[in-house]
């Protein structure tokens, strides 16, 4: 079994397997809640998805991938909403939305099927197994990329990340789940066809920073020379 498929039947059994570890007390209030979690990622994705729209054509098609649990959807909608919504996942998905079940290394597309594609918390995953597979194959059914990561800049990661070696994996990150740098993935964007590169911060609020402090903290958002110690970064290639 190659890498790949070997990574992936590792991060299924993993999601089947493994839980959010609520009742820890490094994931309970004043320290962590849902909501704020929630709101975080929001937060970021409505800054992600509104620059989106302001820098590339209205699409008439886009790809989400992966579509996972088609939290991207609304998001999508607010800023293109006549564009027809594909999405594809690895794993099947019994929702009000249609996704088909499929491999991103093989998605069974025609070239340039889709104006835009999607691809949110995706590529902090598969870093370590390398890019440019995914971005050769999203270039191949795709004019432009839209997606959002976690920088390894960003100060808070200097504490969480040798925290989760003491404490244990208690926030359910999959194996290899990591933040990784923005000038990278720009690069290899570049590397796989893309001949335009857009890169700037989404949110500087951490999930765990309390709701009240976000809006001071995301101020940051409009010093571009501060965008690689995002929380968030934000990417668009065409």
């Amino acid at each position: 079994m190659n890498e790949h498929a070997t990574r992936l039947q590792e991060e299924v059994e993993f999601h089947t397997k493994n839980k959010f570890q609520w009742r820890h007390p490094l994931n309970r209030w004043p320290l962590y809640s849902e909501t704020r979690n929630l709101s975080a990622y929001e937060t970021a994705k409505e800054r992600l998805f509104n620059t989106a729209a302001a820098s590339l054509s209205v699409p008439h098609s886009v790809l989400i991938a992966p579509a996972g649990r088609c939290h991207d959807y609304p998001f999508v909608r607010a800023v293109w909403p006549r564009a027809a919504l594909t999405g594809i996942d690895i794993t099947p998905y019994s929702g009000p939305e249609g996704v088909i079940c499929g491999d991103m290394l093989n998605m069974p597309f025609e070239n340039g099927r889709f104006d835009v594609a999607v691809t949110t918390l995706f590529f902090h995953h598969v870093f370590d197994e390398g890019l440019q597979p995914y971005l050769r194959e999203l270039r191949r059914v795709s004019r432009s990329l839209v997606t959002m990561e976690p920088s390894t800049r960003h100060p808070l990661f200097l504490v969480t990340r040798p925290l989760m070696k003491m404490v244990g994996n208690i926030t359910h990150q999959v194996n290899g789940e990591h933040p990784i740098p923005m000038s990278r993935l720009a690069e290899e964007c570049r590397l796989a066809g893309y001949s335009s590169v857009q890169t700037f911060a989404c949110s500087f609020a951490h999930n765990r920073l309390p709701i009240p402090f976000r809006p001071m903290v995301n101020l940051c958002c409009h010093v571009p020379a501060m965008k690689q110690l995002a929380w968030m970064f934000g990417l668009i290639a065409y």
